[in-house]
């Protein structure tokens, strides 16, 4: 029986390409960047994340020397993991292995399970870790956490409650009597006997780190490259930051300045008309009332049309 996890020197560059991939920094155990990168190179999540640790905290020379020469260097970096990944060979472990049993420890967790491809062994775990926090009769898809998880894992609340009522036929404490024929059933029943007499805080602990696996990376920090890996600021980027950020400001201010400028001209030419007051200033002859001129006076007068006129 083979057992392929090994794990290679030459695979460091495509750990560096990872820890650098946004948001840089260590990143979950079963992201589905990790997981990913697992399956490629058909080694456990749980190697590839103590050597990012070690990665992180460049604890070995060799460590510092590869990081030296490819984190700084995105070209070279990127050009080392496309030869690495054009080597014979390299990911198709399958065709190597081809007629011999492989003991596939974690590969399996996610892979499709047979009666449904959309649905995985990671994520039978995930339910089962909340098929113990509800009861039976909150096994519905309108309970409000059957519905969050849904949205996480992007399926039906009604196929979270159809599972759920797959392993209440597995729950030897409910004594389920009644055939049940669900193209799942053997899956789930693989799942209950693996984690349904365990230890339930370990469950949940696995559960939180698998759902690492759905979420989506979708706060991305800003200026994330002017940060080394410490968090600070890198020295390379620290003036040009400030720099790009005063030429913002000035830009910033000269815009409001324009656009104040023009805001008030614009008011100005579209004012209202202001009414005179008789006797305001001194600088203007004080007006008079007098009729319009016309043919007729006597119209005029009927009329009471008026004209101002100074004196």
């Amino acid at each position: 029986m083979a057992k392929n996890q090994n794990w290679k020197d030459d695979c460091w560059v495509l750990l560096i390409q990872l820890y650098q991939k946004k948001p840089a920094g260590l990143k979950p155990l079963y992201c589905k960047a990790m997981v990913d990168l697992s399956l490629e190179l058909h080694v456990p999540p749980q190697t590839l994340h103590q050597k990012m640790k070690q990665l992180e905290s460049l604890d070995t020379p060799r460590i510092q020397q590869l990081w030296q020469h490819y984190a700084n260097n995105p070209q070279r970096l990127n050009r080392a993991v496309k030869l690495l990944r054009r080597m014979a060979g390299f990911g198709n472990s399958g065709e190597f292995y081809e007629g011999v049993e492989l003991q596939e420890s974690f590969e399996h967790d996610f892979r499709p399970i047979e009666g449904d491809s959309q649905l995985m062994p990671v994520t039978l775990i995930i339910i089962l870790d909340l098929y113990f926090r509800l009861t039976p009769i909150t096994m519905v898809p309108e309970t409000p956490e059957i519905q969050d998880l849904a949205r996480l894992m992007h399926m039906s609340a009604a196929k979270i409650a159809d599972i759920m009522e797959v392993y209440q036929h597995c729950d030897p404490y409910l004594n389920r009597n009644e055939m049940l024929f669900s193209p799942i059933f053997p899956a789930c029943q693989d799942i209950w006997q693996r984690y349904g007499n365990s230890d339930t805080e370990q469950l949940a602990t696995l559960a939180e780190h698998l759902k690492a696996y759905y979420r989506r990376n979708t706060k991305r920090h800003k200026n994330n490259n002017c940060h080394n890996r410490s968090g600070k600021p890198r020295a390379s980027h620290s003036n040009s930051c400030s720099k790009r950020n005063s030429q913002r400001c000035l830009w910033r201010n000269s815009w409001n300045a324009y656009a104040l400028k023009w805001t008030i001209i614009l008011r100005w030419n579209h004012r209202a008309p202001m009414k005179r007051t008789i006797g305001t200033t001194m600088n203007h002859q004080t007006p008079i009332l007098i009729p319009t001129k016309t043919t007729n006076n006597a119209t005029s007068a009927k009329s009471g049309t008026m004209r101002s006129m100074p004196l």
